[in-house]
């Protein structure tokens, strides 16, 4: 599932709740994806917690890997191990390029 956010502020933590309730009302096996040009407020993100079913993409991930000419579902796949290994939806890419287990 994906959902697409341009708004100039950033996602707050009742979003990001409302998208993981759509994502786990589809099948047990749906993974979502959350794209937010602005991106997510850090107090959201902590408040919203761990161990969700999507991931997040912000404005800064979109222009990484355009400018970078990143291969975007390498990038999707890299976020989400980093989700499954620390339960955080949002990891950048920078942070993603420069961990030395990433594939990069």
């Amino acid at each position: 599932m994906l959902e697409a956010k341009r708004t100039n502020a950033l996602v707050d933590a009742a979003t990001l709740r409302a998208f993981n309730a759509k994502v786990e009302d589809k099948a047990r096996w749906s993974r979502g994806l959350l794209l937010s040009y602005s991106g997510f407020s850090s107090d959201g993100l902590t408040a919203f917690g761990r161990g969700n079913s999507f991931i997040c993409v912000d404005g800064r991930d979109l222009h990484d890997v355009l400018s970078r000419r990143l291969d975007f579902a390498v990038v999707l796949a890299e976020k989400a191990r980093r989700a499954a290994e620390t339960g955080q939806p949002f990891v950048r890419v920078d942070d993603l390029i420069s961990s030395p287990t990433a594939l990069l």
